[in-house]
């Protein structure tokens, strides 16, 4: 009859990654007769597998793994939803608003940006719920996985710490430094994926990695690349033709400032908080009609129907965005003005060296009137 005890130290060895040949050599020389050793080997004839019992796996993993499936679905629905409007952008609005410059540039931001952001987030809640479904298993590749899965995010979250300060980022590097605590030093943890990565698992680890990383420098590269070179159908950055998407409006044009007399960027500096305060359509429409050129009151008479027929909190909410883009008066430091004929370029610095703004302006009768206004905000330099 086999020696139980030798049975479980068998067991136990091969759950451990060791060869039968290596099993018995040691056994042999521990002083065990190869009787005993064969008896104990007889016992289960078959290799027992080394992956863990699922029963084995602590409960943290466990907890860990479910949370990890719940997060892969809500990237995965996220990702989907963003291709989805992407697509929309790029035929529906396209098409319907062709004539209307933002809705040209949203449609370009849809196959520049979105698009493969969306397809980033999705592929990476795929490649999450397969870390999670490896970790519920007891693979250790896919402890290693989730390791670097929540380095990564760390990393992410302390750059946007040290931008904002707030109790969100703080309370997710904290769950982030216990978690990866927990898999690595933990000693059931420890036991539960105590199998060696062999050939394929590393393979598997490294291509997950790399499509891991190529998706962060896409998440990280895109939006900087759109800042700095996304330009309109016209040929100027998305926000050149703000008035051109106002609907119309029974919002007063009274207290107009006065403004004979003045250059354009003494006429900008005056006008400036006033489009600094827009936040509705209705505002923005206002804002046209009393500072803006005859180019740009035209276009917004052009595409009323057009733009009326857009709900309303997607219109205020579109304007809303499009005037927190620029930057307000209180962060510009200092306006180059360059006049040819009755066109005059602003070029404006701010007390962000990345962010720098394009006013043009054209002069009608007395008085200099905005004609267009882009904003670019590259990413800092480090």
């Amino acid at each position: 009859m086999a020696n139980q005890n030798l049975v479980d130290y068998i067991n136990q060895s091969r759950q451990g990654g060791l060869s039968d040949d290596q099993i018995r050599q040691a056994l042999l020389g521990a002083g065990w007769s190869a009787s005993d050793i064969d008896a104990a080997f007889d016992i289960n004839s078959k290799p027992i597998s080394l992956s863990p019992n699922i029963s084995s796996i602590p409960r943290g993993v466990k907890i860990i793994a479910v949370l990890g499936y719940i997060g892969s679905v809500i990237e995965i629905i996220v990702g989907i939803s963003i291709v989805a409007i992407s697509l929309l952008l790029l035929t529906v609005l396209k098409e319907t608003f062709k004539n209307v410059p933002v809705f040209g540039s949203l449609a370009k931001m849809g196959t520049t940006m979105f698009l493969p952001i969306g397809l980033a987030i999705a592929i990476g809640g795929v490649l999450l719920f397969m870390a999670s479904r490896g970790l519920k298993k007891g693979e250790s590749w896919a402890r290693v996985f989730f390791v670097i899965i929540i380095i990564l995010n760390l990393i992410s979250t302390i750059y946007g710490l040290v931008k904002t300060i707030n109790a969100s980022n703080v309370s997710i590097i904290a769950l982030g430094l216990f978690i990866a605590a927990y898999l690595l030093t933990s000693k059931k943890v420890k036991a539960a994926f105590n199998k060696q990565l062999d050939t394929s698992d590393k393979k598997k680890l490294i291509i997950m990695t790399l499509v891991l990383l190529l998706l962060v420098a896409v998440a990280w590269f895109i939006p900087y690349f759109v800042n700095n070179n996304l330009n309109l159908e016209t040929g100027n950055s998305i926000n050149q033709n703000i008035p051109a998407i106002i609907a119309t409006s029974t919002a007063p044009t009274s207290g107009i400032l006065k403004l004979e007399g003045l250059s354009p960027k003494e006429t900008y500096l005056k006008i400036k908080p006033e489009g600094d305060k827009v936040k509705t359509f209705a505002d923005m429409e206002a804002f046209v009609l009393k500072y803006g050129s005859k180019n740009q009151v035209t276009k917004m008479e052009q595409n009323r129907e057009k733009i009326l027929a857009l709900p309303q909190s997607f219109r205020d909410s579109l304007a809303s965005f499009m005037a927190d883009d620029a930057t307000l008066l209180d962060k510009i430091t200092d306006i180059q003005e360059t006049i040819k004929g009755n066109t005059a370029t602003l070029s404006i610095s701010t007390v962000k060296p990345e962010v720098t703004g394009i006013v043009i302006m054209v002069l009608e009768g007395t008085l200099w009137k905005i004609d267009s206004e882009s904003w670019k905000h590259g990413l800092p330099i480090k």
